[in-house]
């Protein structure tokens, strides 16, 4: 709802990249998870600047590059 509030155009391409492209990706033969990840990146980017992190089982951060 954030994304379609504050910049319809991203939202739209986020909603075409849903449609057209991750969910044909994750119902052929492609890694369901990296498609999900790549796709919450893309969303990320849309909403703003930041960094990307993976979180360890206490909790704790650390620096991802992203692929």
């Amino acid at each position: 709802k954030h994304l379609r509030d504050r910049d319809p155009e991203a939202f739209r391409a986020a909603l075409r990249y849903f449609e057209e492209e991750l969910i044909p990706a994750v119902a052929g033969e492609a890694d369901p998870l990296a498609e999900w990840l790549a796709y919450g990146r893309r969303l990320a980017r849309a909403l703003g600047d930041g960094r990307l992190v993976e979180l360890d089982s206490t909790g704790r951060a650390r620096p991802v590059s992203d692929p």
